[in-house]
């Protein structure tokens, strides 16, 4: 069962041997026909949510509400979803002929690439709705990232289905069901119909060992702050306030006073200004902190601190890299806040993974195609990029932070 019809037809060209599905109708309904070795087989598709949750009963708004619900057909109890019902129809009517499932396994300590990197299959098993698994597009034979949509842990011996081990000259291996099928020169194929010789498709990193990451702060708060004071403008050479303590600083001078130290080797022992310990201890001015929009916004997207073993480290790496490439941290030099996040790329699909990542952080980018006109030795060109550009203080603060170069690199 598919969402929807084109992802029913790709379903069923793979499950086809000669991935040539025969596409069928009933009621306007479209649904598939495949011929493998063990039987025909229906690939059926679906529109949206065929069924939803109905309270049991119809009474009025004067009666006291009773909870009591169960599952029906959506048509049955909401309007718009009358079109629904030929669907659930056509599809009952095929299921009544319908013996067997189809499954695919492979084994539990398969390592399969995911947004988080490489684990193994069986840790999808309480965490799969959070994960998205990187899958080889038919269409285009790119690596894309997908959802998973199903999690199913099953025992092939009690279905009938053999196991194969796959080794490559590589020395990758991989145990599967038989009807597990692989990417090839001859498109895709059963493991059963593979032999020596034939081509598969790889990931082509080699494969590594996990690495455990430290529970160690790699940004702090105070890091973020350098960061901020270090910004010259030309109204003030320290467009942030200095003055940002906490109480136990104060309590640390008082102490320090009681000992009968003068105010400057009281400022030179805690690294305090002599102006600063004037006013604590000389007038009664009590300490304050200061809070900046653009720090606190890091901290509430738990981004300051920032540790190694946090799993936003990823994206994170990722956009300081375009930093190093094709991206830059732009600042007016009239107004030190107007500072922007900018990462150019091409016209491939590069910008949505950009998005993807500033998405993934808690920020949001927007996108324009730029045109660019330029003659080298004589010769005229045109260039299109698409520009990813993101106007927020809090994350050009955490890639300067973390090294990311500002300004112009030529």
């Amino acid at each position: 069962m598919c969402e929807k019809p084109s992802a029913a037809q790709r379903v069923a060209r793979a499950l086809d041997e000669e991935n040539l599905p025969r596409k069928l109708e009933s009621q306007g309904v479209p649904y598939f026909e495949c011929h493998t070795k063990q039987g025909q087989l229906i690939v059926c598709s679906a529109l949206g949510h065929l069924y939803g949750v109905d309270s049991k009963g119809r009474s009025s708004r004067r009666s006291y509400p009773i909870w009591d619900y169960h599952w029906a057909a959506k048509h049955l109890f909401d309007r718009a979803s009358t079109r629904l019902a030929r669907w659930v129809r056509v599809i009952g009517s095929l299921a009544a002929n319908a013996d067997r499932y189809i499954n695919a396994c492979v084994s539990p300590d398969t390592e399969i690439l995911t947004n988080r990197g490489n684990v193994p299959i069986a840790e999808l098993e309480g965490t799969w709705p959070e994960r998205r698994v990187v899958t080889l597009s038919e269409a285009s034979a790119i690596p894309t990232e997908h959802h998973v949509i199903r999690y199913h842990r099953l025992e092939p011996r009690l279905y009938g289905s053999s196991c194969v081990e796959m080794k490559t000259l590589s020395g990758r291996r991989i145990r599967a069901t038989a009807d597990h099928k692989f990417w090839s020169q001859r498109g895709w194929l059963r493991l059963e119909k593979l032999g020596p010789g034939d081509k598969v498709a790889v990931y082509s990193a080699p494969r590594l060992d996990f690495l455990h990451a430290k529970h160690e702060a790699l940004v702090t708060i105070e890091d973020v702050w350098a960061t901020l004071n270090s910004f010259r403008s030309k109204q003030s050479r320290h467009p942030h306030s200095r003055y940002r303590y906490d109480s136990h600083e104060y309590h640390e001078a008082c102490n320090l006073r009681s000992e009968k130290l003068s105010y400057p080797e009281i400022a030179l022992r805690m690294g305090l200004s002599v102006r600063t310990v004037r006013r604590w201890l000389g007038e009664g001015k009590q300490p304050y902190t200061v809070s900046n929009p653009a720090i606190e916004k890091l901290r509430d997207l738990g981004l300051a601190p920032l540790f190694l073993d946090d799993e936003k480290i990823l994206p994170i790496a990722r956009l300081l890299g375009a930093t190093f490439a094709d991206g830059c941290l732009s600042q007016s030099s009239a107004r030190w806040y107007s500072v922007c996040f900018v990462v150019a790329c091409e016209r491939s699909g590069g910008a949505d993974e950009v998005a993807r990542d500033l998405e993934k952080l808690g920020f949001r980018g927007s996108r324009h195609v730029v045109t660019r006109t330029g003659r080298i030795n004589g010769r005229s060109f045109i260039q299109q990029t698409e520009q990813v550009r993101c106007a927020s203080l809090a994350l050009w603060l955490l890639l300067k932070t973390l090294g990311a170069p500002s300004g112009s690199k030529t």
